[in-house]
């Protein structure tokens, strides 16, 4: 019986490492592409790398960022709550 929870859980970790790994890599693309044509757009005194840094950093403290990290942990969190649930009762 165990053994099918440890199954489970590592079935669930495997996936939600999977899509938060494919989601942050595609979300994070997109920022980048953003930032180089809000460079592009609007040309500002600073060097193109520096700028594209700077809205990296933005993006990876924005509240999207923080959601897209939720992918893994609710999942894993919700099996955590599920195994103590099961052996509980």
């Amino acid at each position: 019986m165990i053994l099918v929870w440890i199954r489970n859980v590592l079935a669930i970790f495997v996936i939600a490492l999977v899509v938060y790994l494919w989601v942050s890599t595609r979300d994070s693309a997109d920022a980048r592409e953003a930032a180089q044509r809000r460079y592009d757009r609007d040309r500002p005194a600073m060097p193109r790398t520096e700028f594209i840094d700077r809205e990296m950093l933005r993006y990876r403290s924005s509240f999207r960022a923080r959601l897209i990290k939720s992918i893994f942990l609710l999942p894993i969190l919700l099996a955590v709550i599920l195994l103590y649930l099961a052996n509980r009762t």
